[in-house]
């Protein structure tokens, strides 16, 4: 059987390169136990670094099946995202890992659990942004129907009379401190005397109070 292999030493480090057939790529693997190069007698001749590996090291090759499956990569030309979407489908893993060791018995009968453990993951980190956004009036249709659709609901739209109903001091009066011209309006009210009041006689921080009582507060 005709295979290619290569073998480089770096101190206490072996590396080698297991090409079996031409066609196919070749293996390269790095390892700190062995000591020198082994073949395995056998038909294949694989060397007893690769056979150590898919001994012992089979959980990688899992994993990454598991995130070829379902993840959460994009097409990106930036390498910190890359290794960000990386941590992320570790991390995916790693809980529902941890979830079915507390509880064994989680949709025990179903294969499709890690698809029901993503669902519930996702679920659970965005539900308090999307019942903050759920309480916004503002909102896209397209938002309105996603969280419609996610079972939230939405705050109904009040509109500029339903606020004037709902707050008659909100209205806007003539200024009981201008004269008949040009009399202004306005929409603010004193704190105290609670009369529409405009900027011009009223003296606005914390809260609006007109320039009569702001004098009869000085006064007393």
């Amino acid at each position: 059987m005709n295979f290619i292999l290569l073998v480089f030493f770096a101190e206490e480090n072996i590396i080698v390169s297991y090409q079996a057939k031409e066609k196919k790529p070749p293996i390269i693997l790095l390892s700190t136990l062995h000591n020198f190069p082994e073949l395995l007698d056998d038909e294949k001749k694989l060397p007893t670094m690769i056979h150590d590996y898919n001994q012992t090291k089979f959980g990688v090759d899992i994993i990454d099946q598991c995130i070829g499956t379902y993840t959460v990569r994009r097409v990106t030309k930036r390498w910190p995202m890359m290794v960000f979407f990386n941590l992320i489908d570790i991390a995916a893993i790693n809980a529902m890992t941890l979830w079915l060791c507390q509880n064994p018995d989680w949709h025990s009968r179903k294969n499709y659990i890690r698809r029901l453990f993503l669902e519930d993951l996702g679920k659970s980190l965005t539900n308090p942004h999307n019942e903050r956004r759920s309480q916004q009036v503002r909102l896209t249709s397209k938002i309105q129907l996603a969280l419609q659709s996610l079972g939230f609901e939405l705050k109904p739209k009040i509109t500029v009379n339903q606020v004037r109903i709902n707050d008659p001091s909100k209205r806007r009066r003539r200024c009981y401190m201008c004269p008949t011209h040009p009399g202004r309006k306005s929409q603010q009210v004193c704190d105290i005397c609670k009369n529409n009041v405009c900027r011009s006689h009223s003296s606005s921080f914390t809260s609006v109070i007109c320039q009569l009582c702001e004098k009869n507060n000085s006064t007393a």
